[in-house]
């Protein structure tokens, strides 16, 4: 394309100096759309009901026993909350190390509030699962759990493994 500085252009050349430049886009962006159809990777996401399927579990990791109140409390209210909010299809509460204090219904230290919205959390449908090793490093009885818990491992590391296979997210605690 000749286009000249000084003078001014032919009709023409004003149509090839417009057109050229627009279809080098076209013919780009087909290109791009094609690499993206062929590419796996760059595929859309699948659909959201799709994908919530694989994805609306919630497993709290609960390591923090009555020496932080507060954070026992939030943890409950959280896993209260996200079991009644309708959006996920699992709830569970896993405690290990001192977590296992928030279900000792005999322990002095843990306050009634605390207890109190453990027992709210199981009326939710919140599930409880308790780490064996956990009762007897703090010396708990499982006949003293309160609320009951719904099931009780012996190895905490195995059990989160199985809920991550499951497609449960974690959030420690």
């Amino acid at each position: 394309m000749n286009v000249r500085t000084n003078e001014r252009l032919r009709p023409l050349e004003k149509v090839q100096f417009l057109t050229l430049p627009l279809l080098a886009a076209a013919a780009l962006m087909l290109l791009l759309v094609s690499i993206m159809r062929a590419d796996p990777q760059v595929q859309p996401a699948p659909a959201k009901a799709a994908s919530r399927e694989s994805h609306d579990k919630l497993v709290f990791l609960l390591t923090t026993g009555v020496e932080d109140v507060p954070t026992l409390d939030m943890v409950l209210q959280y896993a209260i909350a996200a079991k009644e909010s309708g959006y996920l299809s699992d709830v569970v509460l896993l405690a290990d190390g001192r977590g296992v204090e928030i279900l000792d219904g005999h322990m002095r230290a843990r306050p009634e509030q605390t207890g109190n919205l453990a027992k709210r959390a199981k009326a939710a449908g919140v599930r409880f699962i308790v780490v064996e090793q956990g009762l007897k490093d703090y010396g708990l009885s499982a006949a003293n759990l309160d609320p009951k818990p719904d099931q009780i491992v012996p190895n905490g590391a195995v059990k989160i493994a199985d809920l991550i296979g499951q497609h449960y997210e974690v959030i420690h605690f």
